[in-house]
C-alpha cells in the first residue's frame, strides 16, 4: 500500500523492513535499524546522524500514557540518536503537551516542532476510521490506495457498507 502510495513521487522511496517482520514491530527498533543501516553504508555520515520519528501531536501525547509506550524504548526515541519531529494538528498542541509533561520536558531537546503553514488535519487514524463508518476517502489518500483499501478489505466495520 505504501509503495502504491508514492508510486508517482521521484523523491520519496519505500523501505520494506516493517511489511516484511512476522509481526508487528514497535517504533523503537525500527529507528535503530534504520539509523545502523545508514551509518553502515560507508556514505561518510557522521555518528551524529539523527533518525527521527516524524509524527503528529496525538502520537506525542501517548508517550505519556501509561502502557502505551515501553519506557526504555521511549527513552531511545527521545534521545540524541534519535529524536521527534512533531506536527501540531487542530486541536492538539504540542509544545502545550510537553511543557505539561516533566517527563517530556527533561527531553525536549529531541523534540522538534515542525509549523504547518497550510493547516492539513487528516491522519491515518482519520483515514482509518472515515474507511470503518463507511465514508469516502477520495481525495484523503493517494487514488491508487483505495483499491487496494478495498480489495484487501482493511479497516472495514464489516457491518457497513463502505462508499470508498
Amino acid at each position: 500500500m505504501s509503495k502504491l502510495a508514492v508510486a508517482e513521487s521521484d523523491w520519496i522511496e519505500i523501505d520494506e523492513y516493517e511489511a516484511s517482520r512476522d509481526a508487528w514491530t514497535a517504533t523503537c527498533p525500527v529507528l535503530q535499524h534504520f539509523r545502523k543501516q545508514v551509518l553502515n553504508a560507508n556514505l561518510g555520515v557522521p555518528d551524529t546522524l539523527r533518525v527521527m520519528l516524524i509524527c503528529g501531536a496525538d502520537v506525542v501525547e501517548s508517550f505519556i500514557v501509561p502502557n502505551v509506550w515501553r519506557v526504555d524504548h521511549l527513552g531511545v526515541i527521545l534521545s540524541k540518536q534519535h529524536g521527534v519531529v512533531a506536527l501540531d494538528r487542530k486541536g492538539s498542541d504540542s509544545k502545550a503537551i510537553i511543557f505539561n509533561s516533566d517527563y517530556l520536558y527533561k527531553r525536549r531537546e529531541n523534540i522538534i516542532y515542525a509549523a504547518q503553514f497550510v493547516e492539513n488535519s487528516i491522519s491515518s487514524t482519520k483515514v482509518r476510521l472515515c474507511v470503518k463508518r463507511g465514508f469516502s476517502i477520495h481525495y484523503l489518500v493517494p487514488q491508487p490506495v483505495i483499491p487496494y483499501i478495498v480489495a484487501n478489505k482493511l479497516y472495514l466495520d464489516m457491518s457497513k457498507k463502505s462508499s470508498l
